[in-house]
């Protein structure tokens, strides 16, 4: 038996806003990860600069 075609079109838009969620929940994590990782580089960064501006002032 054949399912009507408003049902095929309800379940084919069913998958594709699943499709769409499960993509933005993918991209969400990527995002969330990356800015985990700057965050990271951005507190080496600022320890690598002090740790210099006390070299350099350790010097003069």
């Amino acid at each position: 038996m054949s399912k009507p075609l408003n049902s095929l079109s309800t379940e084919a838009e069913s998958l594709t806003n699943l499709k769409k969620s499960l993509y933005n929940d993918s991209l969400q994590s990527e995002f969330l990860e990356l800015q985990s990782d700057i965050d990271t580089l951005l507190q080496q960064l600022q320890s690598l600069s002090r740790q210099r501006l006390a070299q350099s002032g350790s010097v003069q």
